[in-house]
């Protein structure tokens, strides 16, 4: 039986319905996910490395697979970037939608308890968004702390400090819908505006970077840059909402 009992005989109104469900404000985690993964498409034959829908024994398209100088290590996805997830993403981002941040924080904290366990990193960040910037919101770090909120018993090492463990420190050009030498230049214009302000919380930690959309990853690699090389971070990996395709 549920905390709240009249919640015991009730369907969810099925994802993305979620506005119009009767657990939006009380559900539990595992009941928010299980309703939305079940709509989700499950991602085929994905790269081990960078979670890239693609064909079984053949290599994956993706040039920050084969680079050897990519500090990032696994990045995974929990589905890919198709609706109805698409069009919550960007309800979220861009439309300052924020009853979506708690959704997805269950999401992500459903995610990571049937993928992970709490000891598999000493600390789970967002890829940083720039604080007041005109007309957007920081749905990254929201959904973060949405997911710390939810996560009332195994005690998931969240970053939810502040400042940050990892903050950018000025607005970088977008790079969604640009080509893959315009994603990279954004990806470098992105490390060079990120900092750490304490190196010792970061210095020799195991981390998961949290984004929304992955489409090359080479923004999530610079993070991972940053966090090793400016604050010692011994390993970076990375989970996403969505996987975008790359066709390269």
């Amino acid at each position: 039986m549920t905390d709240e009992w009249w919640l015991d005989d009730v369907e969810p109104a099925g994802f993305p319905d979620c506005r119009e469900c009767a657990y939006l404000s009380a559900g539990q985690v595992e009941t928010c996910h299980a309703c939305a993964t079940a709509v989700f498409q499950p991602i085929e034959a994905l790269c081990p490395m960078c979670a890239q829908e693609g064909i079984a024994g053949q290599q994956c398209r993706n040039k920050l697979c084969h680079d050897s100088s990519r500090t990032i290590g696994k990045i995974a996805a929990i589905t890919m970037k198709r609706d109805p997830i698409e069009k919550a993403i960007l309800r979220l981002k861009y439309s300052r939608a924020h009853g979506w941040a708690p959704i997805f924080g269950r999401l992500l904290l459903g995610h990571l308890q049937q993928h992970y366990m709490p000891d598999d990193f000493d600390l789970i960040v967002a890829n940083p968004t720039l604080p007041n910037e005109p007309g957007r919101l920081r749905h990254t770090e929201l959904v973060i702390e949405s997911a710390h909120t939810e996560d009332l018993f195994l005690g998931w090492p969240f970053d939810v400090g502040d400042p940050r463990a990892i903050v950018k420190t000025a607005s970088t050009p977008r790079s969604a819908g640009k080509g893959l030498v315009a994603k990279i230049e954004a990806a470098d214009a992105l490390r060079a505006v990120l900092h750490i302000p304490f190196p010792a919380r970061v210095k020799g930690r195991r981390i998961l970077v949290y984004d929304d959309v992955c489409t090359t990853g080479y923004q999530l690699d610079r993070v991972a840059q940053a966090l090793v090389q400016d604050g010692g971070a011994a390993s970076v990996e990375a989970l996403v909402l969505a996987r975008a395709i790359w066709a390269g």
